[in-house]
């Protein structure tokens, strides 16, 4: 599943959620890889969440999301690219403004 208007933590002031459901039936790993603006190259694969349980949803936030995979620049608009071995995940990116204000960036995707 692609979240294809990903903030990097270094946006100051705002603060982005990827929440990530396990729809499926059995617990999973989750993983997650930039996927290059430019040229579309995806990175490497890294795991994220040790295991989501069937059923169970897990926050990811930017700065957890950038810890494992790297760090990107402020203006860097990279597309990010979630994962399971699960027969059911979605995944949906929520944003808040440094206003405070909510927004539900991306519909659900499955």
């Amino acid at each position: 599943i692609d979240v294809t208007n990903y903030v990097p933590a270094a946006m100051s002031g705002w603060t982005q959620f990827i929440r990530v459901a396990n729809t499926g039936a059995l617990s999973a790993p989750v993983s997650a890889a930039f996927v290059n603006e430019t040229t579309g190259a995806v990175g490497t694969s890294v795991v994220v969440i040790p295991s989501l349980a069937a059923g169970a949803v897990k926050n990811l936030e930017a700065a957890d999301i950038e810890a494992a995979l790297g760090a990107q620049a402020k203006g860097a608009r990279p597309r990010l690219r979630i994962t399971a071995p699960s027969n059911g995940l979605t995944v949906q990116n929520m944003l808040f403004t440094p206003n405070g204000s909510f927004t539900n960036n991306s519909a659900q995707q499955q």
